[in-house]
């Protein structure tokens, strides 16, 4: 089955993305199982980290997939709706909305103007984690192939 879609990297309108991919799966005749599926085909970039970074079986329908991937961008389709949006309102709102964390931090020095910006220092500080994941994983790994046990438990001497 051919979908002739446009890629959601993230910076989009994510209910305009959700219409069309809709819309070639009803005209194609996909069922609730194949349209999950294929979805996956439609994401880039940060979109597909979130995918990817979903738990496992948390996605039960295409329904349940198109409210959490709405709820996740939702923030892009007000960048969308605005005509000649004031950045520095909206750059605010995002700051204001962030927990504490390296990323809030980090915007909070920088000053960035812009929500493009934004988004660009984001996907930098998206790629750091990831690959700090992954070095904490690989770390793992060679422990375990090493045969240490990464989970002790602490017996007191004495206590049986």
């Amino acid at each position: 089955m051919e979908l002739v879609i446009d890629p959601f990297d993230g910076s989009q309108d994510p209910h305009a993305h959700l219409q069309a991919f809709q819309t070639q799966v009803y005209i194609n005749g996909a069922n609730n199982l194949l349209s999950c599926k294929l979805f996956l085909g439609t994401l880039r970039g940060v979109a597909m980290r979130w995918f990817l970074g979903l738990p496992p079986l948390f996605v039960t329908s295409f329904a349940d997939l198109a409210t959490t991937f709405e709820s996740r961008f939702a923030f892009n389709t007000a960048m969308v709706q605005v005509d000649d949006p004031d950045q520095k309102f909206f750059v605010k709102a995002f700051q204001k909305g962030l927990q504490a964390s390296p990323f809030s931090d980090s915007l909070a020095l920088s000053r960035l103007a812009s929500m493009t910006k934004i988004r660009v220092q984001a996907k930098k500080h998206v790629e750091v984690e990831d690959l700090q994941v992954e070095k904490v994983i690989l770390v793992v790994e060679k422990k375990n192939a090493h045969g240490f046990q990464t989970n002790h438990q602490y017996i007191p001497v004495g206590v049986s």
